[in-house]
């Protein structure tokens, strides 16, 4: 029997990783799988070794109350792969707490590790990548140019496609959304993002400038979407800032519907920006990390953007507004010039940003299924 260890710790790595999981079940049905997941994991068959929701924190003044337990963690981490002895252990995402477990296990290993998703050593600290590359057996990229800053270090790099690919974004249901929550207003999406800090900062930027939005046009309807954790986090702020015409999706099922519902986007930077873009939503990102945190890595960042979409299109897709520029009424002006311009060409680089995360080349299967392919190889050729 194959084991596989995961290790994941935010919604978007939880997903990816479950979909893997279970295209590796598909090529051996009597996988197993341990480590720390969430729910989508849980779905697929991984009983998570500690609280998910501990490991996604960003940011150096966010994550320093936390860094003794994240210690904790690690520890349970690699006692629990000394004692299981994988026959892989894949890594998604979360650089700080995955490459750090990485390091502190080089020299003592059982079996290879394959990381999914590669640090953003093309946007801030390239030379990452040459001190990341002896970590790991394998890398596995979700965007086209990332292989290269990796394999010139000698660091094996396969690009998989990206799992908004597969993830059923452009295929939401209007009808039966507005049908189940009675709006037949305009709706204004709220999406604050999937971390407690990016929630508690930047759901009252959008909430503001959705009631400024509201004053202009009497007929619009606020949804938020948020995971059922996140809820619980802004409660209270909700319930001091919003008024009762919130709508709040906390159901992962309802959340393309409320997509392809949506006449406009107030989105925090992340993946959101790809699903809005397979959904076809006009969409203004704002993004606020702490101060301190800022000024330490903004001298760091090497790109212009910081939304996929912008980033593939090589041009401003999306209005951005980052820190002090991050204003309800900023946001408000962005959106209103996109709902006003008639010849708005968002759609089209929509699609050219879609079309670019496509592993080229005739029956390369969704990316999960590559994904899985590759680790099965890489167990293979280690066994």
């Amino acid at each position: 029997m194959t084991r596989f260890f995961f290790i994941a710790g935010e919604a978007s790595g939880d997903v990816l990783a479950a979909a893997i999981m279970r295209a590796l079940r598909d090529q051996d049905p009597d996988a197993s799988f341990a480590g720390i997941g969430g729910p989508a994991m849980a779905g697929a068959g991984l009983d998570s070794l500690v609280p998910f929701d501990d490991l996604a924190v960003m940011g150096l003044m966010e994550v320093l109350p936390r860094v003794p337990r994240l210690w904790r963690h690690r520890r349970t981490c690699l006692r629990a792969i000394e004692k299981l002895k994988p026959s892989v252990v894949i890594t998604v995402d979360l650089p700080g707490f995955n490459i750090s477990l990485a390091r502190q296990s080089k020299g003592q290993r059982c079996c290879p590790w394959i990381h999914c998703v590669a640090p953003t050593v093309w946007a801030w600290r390239p030379g990452r990548a040459k001190r990341i590359a002896p970590l790991f057996d394998h890398l596995l990229t979700l965007l086209p140019f990332e292989p290269p800053y990796f394999q010139k270090h000698g660091l094996p790099a396969t690009f998989c496609g990206h799992p908004i690919l597969t993830s059923g974004a452009d295929q939401g249901d209007e009808a039966r959304f507005r049908a189940r929550y009675k709006i037949d207003r305009d709706i204004l999406l709220i999406l604050p993002g999937s971390r407690r800090q990016e929630v508690n900062r930047m759901f009252p930027i959008f909430y503001r400038a959705y009631q400024t939005l509201k004053q202009q046009n009497l007929s619009l309807h606020p949804v938020m979407v948020l995971s059922p954790q996140r809820f619980e986090d802004v409660r209270s702020q909700i319930e001091n800032l919003a008024a009762h015409d919130l709508t709040i999706i906390t159901d992962p099922d309802e959340k393309y519907d409320a997509f392809a519902a949506g006449q406009g986007a107030f989105a925090t930077s992340g993946t959101v920006t790809l699903e809005l873009a397979m959904a076809g939503v006009p969409c203004v990102v704002g993004f606020c990390l702490h101060s301190l945190t800022y000024r330490i890595v903004r001298p760091m960042v090497k790109v212009q953007w910081g939304s996929l979409v912008n980033i593939l299109c090589e041009r401003e897709v999306i209005p951005e507004f980052l820190q002090k520029q991050c204003t309800p009424d900023n946001l408000v002006k962005a959106m209103q010039r996109l709902w006003s311009d008639k010849d708005n060409p968002q759609q089209i680089f929509y699609s050219k940003a879609i079309g670019k995360l496509r592993p080229k080349g005739e029956g390369r299967g969704d990316p999960a299924t590559i994904a899985a392919q590759v680790i099965g190889q890489v167990s293979r050729s280690h066994a």
